[in-house]
């Protein structure tokens, strides 16, 4: 069975000396094109929904990446064209700043955008094809058993990898391993739809930790991860219980009546419950995290922020030119020009003359 290259919590691996891919170890190469994620978090019902969506590029014909979740997933296709619209509601103002400016000129009348512990080692929870992804949900208490279940289903897992997941069987968390493969075409991009993720969870939060040959310094390079909050309140994250997250608000406000429409309209609820979450009032949060390599230490948590303040993009001024034109008659420039030129002429005249 062909190895796939495995890939983590939602974000893909960064390689150490290169912003843009990761080399393994049978010299394949896989990089993110774009990443962005949604959470939507129902406090009262302590329920998250976790909508992520990225493109991939690599010379691979498949690969796969390992989702962990505290409690078993609901696995659904989400609507992609909600990050279009949650652009569009945290997009920055558009100013449209006028100056006039006067333009002379002669008269010419011609013009004028937590579980319990499971029974067995490795146990299939659900199998799914989800958004164009082969998904398998895993509830496995022992690190070497989840590695041995990976090796057999053609998984690639290195020891870091086998480190990075230990916290989480320790810790009886889920696992869903997605597997996305090429639709036979020769081009080097590997497009998985949308997916929602559903489960229950105390605490609302993204999954950023990494194993820790991903956390090594990787010199110079880029990363943007960009994370959208719908709840009923402002919130902010913490790397851990308490850790200092280099993700920063960027926008944070109201969110538009039609946008947390388009939201929670794509979560899958049931008519009631959907009626009910449509009559509340959002509030949404764009984080950006732009730190490379990553801290992943740790998961990043989110918490209602004691600042509830609206936070606003800088505005994007665009200058726009207004020209006033001032009609001179040519009766009046003639003559004013021929005093222009004969001061002139006059001056270097007298030049040469204090020259010799």
């Amino acid at each position: 069975m062909r190895a796939i290259l495995l890939l983590l919590g939602l974000v893909m691996l960064v390689p150490p000396a290169d912003g843009c891919g990761i080399p393994w170890r049978h010299g394949q190469l896989v990089s993110v094109a774009s990443e962005d994620a949604l959470i939507v978090w129902d406090a009262g019902a302590k329920t998250e929904h976790f909508i992520r969506r990225a493109n991939f590029r690599t010379e691979a014909k498949d690969f796969g990446f390992l989702v962990p979740t505290p409690t078993m997933p609901v696995l659904e296709e989400a609507d992609e064209t909600i990050f279009a619209t949650l652009a569009h509601a945290t997009a920055p103002k558009i100013i449209y700043q006028h100056r006039t400016e006067k333009v002379y000129r002669l008269t010419n009348p011609m013009h004028y955008g937590a579980s319990p512990p499971p029974a067995a080692a490795v146990e299939i929870l659900d199998r799914k094809k989800v958004a164009g992804y082969d998904a398998v949900v895993l509830k496995a208490n022992d690190p070497t058993a989840l590695r041995d279940w990976l090796d057999k289903n053609g998984y690639e897992a290195r020891p870091e990898l086998v480190e990075w997941f230990r916290w989480y069987t320790d810790h009886n968390w889920i696992m869903t391993a997605f597997k996305l493969s090429k639709d036979g075409s020769a081009a080097n991009q590997l497009t998985g739809r949308t997916v929602r993720l559903t489960f229950q969870t105390e605490v609302p939060f993204y999954p950023y930790r990494e194993p820790t040959d991903m956390r090594k310094d990787a010199g110079a390079g880029q990363r943007l991860l960009r994370v959208y909050f719908l709840s009923d309140k402002r919130y902010e994250g913490t790397l851990g219980k308490e850790g200092s997250w280099s993700g920063r608000a960027v926008w944070s406000n109201l969110a538009p009546d039609d946008t947390a429409r388009a939201v929670i309209s794509g979560l899958g609820l049931e008519p009631k419950a959907r009626d009910v979450s449509l009559a509340k009032k959002w509030h949404l949060t764009e984080f950006e995290d732009s730190s490379f390599p990553r801290p992943g230490t740790d998961e990043v948590y989110f918490r209602v922020a004691a600042n509830q303040d609206a936070v606003e993009k800088p505005p994007v001024i665009v200058p726009i030119v207004d020209y006033e034109y001032v009609d001179v008659p040519a009766d009046y420039t003639m003559p004013a020009l021929l005093g222009v030129v004969g001061l002139i002429g006059i001056g270097v005249v007298g030049w040469r003359l204090v020259r010799k």
